[in-house]
């Protein structure tokens, strides 16, 4: 009888453990942001440029317009600081805009564009 020495077992293939699986993130369609930090200062720079255009009425109102909206939304942020100043400088800009326009207005001699001639002439030398 020989004697056949047997070969070493093989190391068993232990598989790794499964992963953990990822949690799922559904996110509402109608779910309120968490954050608003860029409406704050969307907010703010949209104060800043209405109040810097308040002599163009056209240009002004809207801006201030899209800055209170933007203010009043950003108020539920973490920059509430931000949102309120845009939304102070928003007022500001419409208002003194407003004022500016109705005094221009009211200073226009009405009389005077009454007697207006608007027919053309032509001046021969």
């Amino acid at each position: 009888m020989s004697y056949e020495p047997t070969p070493p077992p093989a190391p068993e293939f232990v598989p790794p453990p499964p992963e953990p699986p990822a949690p799922d993130i559904i996110i509402p369609p109608g779910a309120p942001m968490t954050n608003r930090q860029g409406l704050a200062i969307a907010a703010l720079v949209l104060g800043i440029l209405s109040l810097g255009s308040f002599c163009l009425v056209f240009c002004s109102t809207p801006l201030g317009i899209a800055g209170i909206i933007t203010g009043i939304l950003g108020l539920k942020s973490s920059r509430r600081g931000l949102a309120m100043a845009g939304l102070i400088l928003s007022v500001i800009g419409i208002l003194v805009s407003v004022i500016l326009f109705i005094a221009g207005v009211a200073l226009i001699p009405w009389n005077s564009v009454q007697n207006w001639n608007f027919v053309p002439t032509v001046v021969i030398p």
